[in-house]
């Protein structure tokens, strides 16, 4: 009885880890952006030597990035949809 009167909240805690998790994830998928670009740097070069304006490369790169995650999440959201069609047959 004695030990039930002394709990603590972790309602406060719970919330900093998510906070912090959730920064960390933003911190490694911008890292990993800029890594990508890195890695195309020379492609990207190219498209400016041919006479592509830094805007319309960086439009071009936002838009290739959107329209994979895009592809990925609806992939994502249509098996799910899937399977729990099938779990509801059985």
């Amino acid at each position: 009885m004695a030990a039930s009167s002394q709990s603590l909240d972790f309602g406060g805690l719970f919330l900093a880890l998510s906070f912090f998790l959730m920064g960390a994830a933003l911190l490694l998928i911008a890292l990993l952006f800029a890594l990508g670009i890195e890695n195309r740097a020379r492609e990207i070069g190219t498209l400016l030597s041919l006479g592509f304006t830094p805007k319309r490369v960086r439009r071009m790169l936002l838009v290739e990035g959107a329209l994979l995650s895009g592809g990925r999440t609806a992939r994502r959201g249509a098996g799910r949809a899937i399977r729990a069609s099938r779990a509801g047959e059985h």
